[in-house]
This record gives C-alpha cells, structure tokens and sequence, in this order.
C-alpha cells in the first residue's frame, strides 16, 4: 500500500486518524495510542505480506525478549551475546538479500553449480533489520529496557518502516514517554502539508521523469549518442532526488499528524559544496547508523595495527575506515557489483575530502579567506555535483558492464549527437531539466518553507528565501498545499510507480 494509492488516502489513512483523534480526545487514554498505531502499522504491512509480517513480528519480540534477559549478566557478556544476537539479524538480512548474489559469485570463481532459491525480498528489510541491530548494539550499555508496547511502536511504525528513516531509540523514546502525545491541530495542519509536498513531488516531478529514465537505462546503448545519455544521466539523477525527498517528506509529515517528531532524512542535498557535505545532508539516518555503529569503532580497531601520533597512520586510518564503511554502505543499497562500485567510488572522494581537511588542521592551513565567494561557492557545488550525478550511473546500470559502455558513449563528445541540442525533440526535456535544476538550487526545501510559515527556529532560513516566502505569504501559501492534494486526485490517476528506495 503505497502513501500515495486510493486504499491509502481514501481508506487506511483517515480511518486510523479519526481512530486516533476519538482515542486521544474523547476516550483519554492516553496509552491505548501507541496500541492503535501498532495495529495499525500490523495492517499497513500486513495487506503487502502476512507471512512476512509475522516473520518480523516473530525476530522483534525475539530481539526484545532476548534483550530483556542478557541484562541480568555482566557487561562482557551482555555484549557478546548481543554481538551474537546482531550476527543473527545480519545471517536473516544476508539469507534474503544476498543469497542468489553470493551463489552466482562463487560458483562464478570455483566453477561450481549451486543451485539458486526463488526468494521474496521482504518489503523494507534492510531499514527494519538496521533499525534493530542500531538498538541491540546500544542496548549493551542501556540500563533501562525499553517496553515492548514502545519497541514494538518503534521498530514498525508505518510511515517509516519501508524506507526510513531509520530510527535510534532515542529519536522516540522521549515522546513515547509523554503522557499523551502531541498531537493538534497546528501539527496535523502541519503534517499534512510537509505531506503534500511529498506528494507534489513524487507524482508530478519524479513519476513524470521515470519514462524518460527508463528509456534510456533499460534500452541498448547503441541506439543513443552523448547528448542522449547526458540527458538520461541528469533525468536520473533529480527523479531519485524527487523520488526519495518525497518519500522522506510524507513519513515525516504522517508521523507529525500522528504527534510523532521523526527525524529529518533530506536535506537539499544537491545544495552542498563537497561530497562529505553531500552525504551529511542524503540518507542523514542511514550516514548517521553507519559512522556511530561502524565508521568511528572501526577507526579505533585499525589505528592499533598503525603507529601513534604519524601523519601517514592517520591518513590511512581514514582511508581504511570510510572505504569500508562505504563499502557496506552500497552493499546494503543492494545485491549486486554495481551497488558496491557506487560506495568504493563515493568512498573514494569522501576519503580525499576527509583527508584533505586532516592536513589542513595538522598543518595549520587556512584556506578559508575567500570560501564564501559565491564564484568559490558555485565551484564547489558545480564538482560535487559533478561527481554524484556521474556515481548514479553505476547506481541505475544493470551491471558493470552497462556502466562502463555508458560512460565510454557518455564521453563521445565529438559524435555529432550535441548538434542536436536545440533540436525540438530535445529542447522540452532540455528546459524541464533547467527548471529542475531551478528548483534543487534556488527554491527552498520542504523543511524551510514549514520553518518559515509555522516559525519553527529548528530550523534555520536565508534572507534570499525569507524575502520569497514574504511575496508567496500574500498568494495565501495554505491555499497552495490544497490545490496539490485536489488536482492530484481530480486530473492524474492512480497508475504510479513505487518509492525507488522500496527495494533495499
């Protein structure tokens, strides 16, 4: 069931609000709550798959049980059985996602004949399975356990289980522990137009660009010049940008309708001047599980096979860690070659950025007496962009092998295809991408358009994009998030294309 589908917005959705708003209002129980919106949430995912809902019901109540009872050991043990309790988790994860990968592999190198399993990807994985390894690991050192009703709410609470973002306790241990939750009129209001600009998003940019991608990516290459995979190279790039912004608004918009604050996972990423910035502003949720949980430990057990207090140590302490943390990182985006080349390739850059400002600090070098000039800025912005638009290819191809004759026939400046740039058939999806290269750019994001018109200081905002939101402010900005909804509902149907982030 799909935010965006009939059975959502006209069924499922306002049946649970108007259960929730009854239960909070008028009932006043305000525990009976966090009971509606697991059922619901049981529902949401059980209409996709019963089987798969009672297997991760089963591993939940498994991991809470099995967390409860290693706390009445000793921290040493505690932690090795919780290590233990991961590698499970890991073993379902591996089992389901990468089984039929690892067997094509191996019998690839040792020339064997394994035989492959029809399996079913379970519909958000890879976000439920590291949303409960992120609470096992940091339950070693946790003295009070979290109830079940609270980690039950927390690992499947549906506007976030498919797709993120992925939870640290703590995200919502704090509200869980309210005696009601905040929910009002201004929240709801709220809500529904961070909401609504995720569904402007998904249904009239990122679906709207999704033929264009297709074309290009599921076709022989052979049939395209340059111009053509240029364009095919940017399409992708903004309809995965629309794609997962859109997605990452309405999970946060349902959670503020249902006064639950979850916490922000897009942030004008194509806004940033370096590929680290990049990725503290794409997927914050899952940056922020792999360096806590991975990055920074992993950096403490390299830097004892190096010598203290050198230069080149650190260096390749760096190195070492991010490439293995990226590594993992296009691993779990999905079981092929192309999706670990994609985070070796960002690993790489990330490496010389993180490098780069290493030598900086130890060598005292200031190179900041001109880093706000808007020529320094739009350079910055220009390269990283440069770098992550050439890394979705490998993440959209095939296989490697697609990427590389992609790439080869990308950079064939000089095959006549560029005369035809101003062409007419060329000139519609020419000024589209401008106008999305507009938006990714100029216009403010989600989070600071609801800043702005709720007076949230969250979030911090410009005087370019307050002077903006003053002119929309006289065009009754409220007005706008309705006119979304309705001509969504009145002029396009139904025949939409699931969040791309649905299959990892």
């Amino acid at each position: 069931m799909l935010f965006f589908s009939k059975e959502f917005i006209f069924i499922f959705f306002p049946f649970v609000l108007i259960a929730y708003f009854i239960t909070i209002k008028f009932l006043k129980n305000f525990n009976f709550y966090k009971t509606l919106l697991i059922f619901a949430s049981i529902v949401f995912y059980g209409i996709w798959s019963l089987k798969f809902l009672i297997f991760f019901m089963v591993l939940i109540i498994f991991n809470h049980t099995s967390i409860n009872y290693f706390q009445k050991f000793n921290k040493e043990k505690r932690a090795l059985l919780s290590i233990a309790l991961i590698l499970l988790n890991i073993f379902i994860l591996i089992y389901y996602k990468y089984y039929n990968f690892l067997i094509i592999n191996i019998n690839q190198v040792f020339e064997l004949s394994f035989n492959f399993k029809n399996i079913i990807l379970p519909l958000g994985i890879s976000f439920i399975t590291f949303q409960q390894i992120g609470f096992i690991w940091t339950s070693i050192d946790r003295k009070n356990i979290v109830n079940l009703k609270d980690y039950l709410l927390f690992s499947i609470f549906f506007p976030q289980i498919i797709a993120g973002p992925i939870l640290i306790i703590e995200d919502v241990d704090y509200q869980f522990k309210k005696n009601f939750p905040n929910m009002n009129l201004k929240n709801i209001w709220k809500g529904v137009q961070i909401f609504s600009l995720g569904l402007f998003k998904k249904v009239f940019i990122a679906d709207k660009l999704s033929p264009w991608v297709d074309t290009i990516f599921s076709s022989d290459l052979s049939n395209f010049g340059s111009l053509d995979l240029f364009i095919g190279a940017l399409t992708y790039g903004f309809q995965l940008y629309f794609d997962f912004s859109a997605y990452s608004d309405m999970a946060i918009g349902l959670g503020l309708i249902f006064g639950l604050s979850l916490p922000v996972n897009f942030l004008s990423p194509y806004k940033s001047q370096s590929i680290s910035e990049f990725w503290t502003r794409w997927h914050i949720t899952l940056n922020r599980f792999l360096e806590s949980l991975i990055y920074f430990p992993l950096s403490l057990k390299i830097r004892r096979f190096f010598s203290e207090n050198k230069v080149s140590s650190s260096i390749a302490v760096i190195f070492l860690s991010t490439i293995i943390t990226f590594f993992i990182s296009g691993l779990w985006h999905g079981a092929g070659w192309t999706f670990i080349m994609w985070g070796l390739y960002h690993g790489f850059f990330v490496s010389l950025q993180r490098t780069y400002s290493y030598i900086k600090a130890i060598y005292l070098i200031n190179d900041n007496h001109n880093s706000n000039s808007k020529i320094i800025v739009i350079r910055n912005i220009f390269i990283t962009n440069l770098v992550v638009f050439l890394s979705w290819i490998i993440f959209r191809s095939e296989n490697l092998s697609f990427t590389i004759n992609y790439y080869q026939t990308l950079f064939s400046f000089f095959d006549g295809s560029w005369t035809l740039f101003f062409n007419q058939a060329y000139i519609k999806k020419i000024i589209l991408l401008f106008l999305l290269f507009l938006i990714c750019f100029f216009v403010p994001n989600t989070y600071e358009i609801i800043n702005y018109k709720f007076k949230d200081k969250s979030f911090s905002c410009s005087k370019i994009y307050k002077k903006i939101f003053s002119l929309v402010e006289k065009y009754y900005l409220d007005l706008l998030f309705m006119i979304i909804l309705i001509a969504y509902y009145v002029r396009f149907s139904f025949e939409n294309k699931p969040f791309i982030y649905y299959q990892f």
